[in-house]
């Protein structure tokens, strides 16, 4: 199969995947799983910020680029509407990023199939595209899809399936579950994801870069940006990012957001400003102000919680809490807050309690001006 022939809607080019920093034992698992062992459904899994989304980019890059293993196609689809970033150069602020290219996004099931005909150009296209009830539509689009995908060799990933409301999720394991050989699929996802909610994936986890890794990859982005950052502000900064890419790139835009860049060194005045924790919780800060009122007020009662060791918080407090039952509402608000890096949270007990995760220094950040008593001690993310 020639590369021209590989029919793909990749939203990420030769360029950016040509920025990918040491990752490549992570690619080669990844690749491993799909072609000599053969898996059908392979889980990308770690933390917010590790690079999932880019290792999986170029991984799926290779195939459309090379056209090895007979690969037909690439389809890449997310229900993920806006992503954190940071802007290139010397940032001036966080910003949530819309995602620009609408012929990735699905919020649905529907959407993710109909995805799948477009970017394969199946003819059936045009039966589906109008349609006025999705739910009545949707089991004759899942066997066209089915029927189509049928002895070709098409990849289909899922970025970010955390984005998806559950019902959604729940339907699109049930999908990939079903996905006829030799077609496969590449889920990226925050939580592990078990057998038990798909039989047969391939799990592999992404962990953050090893500090020597960690330090090579600040060195780089410090030169691209001009910074010279002194041995105790490096130390600083690997110790607050924990081997995560991103949080090391936002610890780069904060120093450009405070105009260090024009400075040849920087002002030791300034690094008052990171002293101690200040780092951590001037990113959570930041973090905190994309946020609606709604969503601040759910943080602090969570942070509420984890101060006063109630892992647990019922549902109806939740309801209660926002003035709606509402589970699309209730997921999305959920999903939003696991986006920030700010909490974890899981449902458990049939769905009648969340579980809250959350790191210590954001309790503290979020309760620091209530007077509360803080805990000192807490569960690490």
């Amino acid at each position: 199969m020639r590369k021209s022939e590989v029919l793909n809607n990749l939203p990420y080019g030769r360029e950016e995947v040509a920025k990918i920093f040491d990752r490549g034992k992570e690619i080669q698992q990844i690749e491993r799983a799909l072609f000599q062992l053969k898996r059908p459904i392979v889980a990308v899994c770690g933390e917010a910020g590790v690079g999932k989304t880019t290792i999986v980019s170029k991984v799926a890059f290779q195939q459309v680029e090379s056209g090895l293993h007979a690969v037909e196609g690439v389809v890449w689809a997310t229900a993920k509407q806006r992503e954190l970033s940071v802007r290139k150069r010397f940032s001036v602020s966080f910003y949530q990023k819309r995602i620009k290219h609408k012929g990735i996004f699905a919020a649905t099931l529907f959407d993710l199939l109909y995805l799948i005909l477009e970017v394969m150009e199946s003819p059936l296209t045009k039966v589906f595209k109008n349609v006025m009830n999705r739910e009545d539509a949707l089991f004759d689009l899942q066997d066209t899809v089915y029927s189509l995908l049928e002895g070709r060799k098409v990849i289909v990933v899922i970025d970010d399936v955390d984005s998806w409301v559950l019902k959604e999720r729940r339907r699109v394991f049930d999908f990939v579950q079903d996905v006829p050989w030799p077609s496969q699929v590449i889920l990226t996802s925050r939580k592990e994801i078990s057998t038990f909610e798909i039989n047969g994936v391939y799990t592999t986890i992404i962990s953050p870069m090893p500090n020597e890794v960690a330090e090579e990859f600040l060195d780089s982005l410090a030169r691209e940006r001009e910074l010279k950052l002194k041995t105790e502000e490096k130390a600083l900064i690997l110790r607050f990012a924990r081997g995560n890419p991103l949080f090391i790139k936002l610890s780069i835009a904060l120093l450009s957001k405070r105009g260090w860049h024009q400075l040849k060194g920087i002002d030791a005045l300034l690094l008052q400003q990171w002293d101690k924790e200040n780092v951590q919780e001037y990113l959570y800060q930041s973090l905190l102000e994309l946020l609606s009122p709604a969503h601040k007020t759910l943080l602090k009662e969570f942070a509420r919680s984890v101060n006063e060791e109630r892992s647990l918080l019922p549902m109806q407090s939740l309801y209660n809490l926002l003035g709606s039952s509402s589970p699309q509402k209730i997921d999305r608000y959920l999903n939003e807050i696991e986006s920030t890096f700010l909490a974890s949270v899981s449902k458990e007990g049939h769905g009648d309690y969340l579980r809250i995760d959350m790191h210590p220094l954001t309790v503290h950040y979020l309760l620091s001006g209530e007077g509360k008593h803080l805990r000192t001690s807490g569960r690490q993310r």
